[in-house]
């Protein structure tokens, strides 16, 4: 799998502003702890005008099968890429979602809101844990958990806030 710079330049013949466009979105899918494929191949949908097919990414970027269905299936998920119809041809075409807003609102969606859930069961465990055996449980630790729970709260606050700005602001 294709992962930083020379390895995509020594099997792409891409124009330089491509690559640039390729390798932003390949490194923030690895700041944000999804796959650099993903951001890849994003970054690939992104600069072309037409809808691209499965086959066309895998030649294009010398990617698997596999790496290219899934990456496929996840931006599909997460709404950052829109299935698009071709009348005559039977292949699944994708075109790569512009708006910020639905992007955010994608990641907040699948990636977020159920961290969030998790960690607020977490919470709620370690706070029974805690009570059943609140004598061997020192201060610090007792502290530390009210953090986590204030942490939770705001983020439950800030995530519809950040919404509702991205809805405000987005023009496209």
């Amino acid at each position: 799998m294709m992962t930083d710079d020379a390895d995509i330049q020594s099997n792409l013949q891409m124009k330089p502003w491509e690559m640039e466009i390729i390798m932003l979105f390949n490194n923030f899918a690895g700041m944000v702890g999804f796959r650099k494929s993903v951001g890849t191949i994003y970054g690939y949908m992104f600069c072309k005008e037409e809808p691209t097919h499965l086959e066309q990414i895998m030649q294009h970027l010398g990617m698997s099968k596999g790496t290219v269905s899934q990456g496929l299936n996840f931006l599909k998920k997460t709404g950052a890429i829109r299935q698009i119809f071709v009348p005559g041809d039977r292949k699944e075409y994708f075109t790569p979602e512009l708006s910020l807003k639905y992007l955010v609102r994608g990641f907040i969606r699948d990636q977020v809101e159920p961290q969030l859930q998790s960690g607020e069961e977490r919470i709620k465990h370690l706070d029974t844990l805690i009570k059943e055996h609140s004598a061997e449980v020192d201060n610090t630790i007792k502290d530390r958990v009210k953090s986590l729970k204030n942490w939770q709260r705001q983020a439950k606050v800030l995530i519809p806030v950040l919404q509702k700005f991205l809805e405000t602001t987005s023009k496209s």
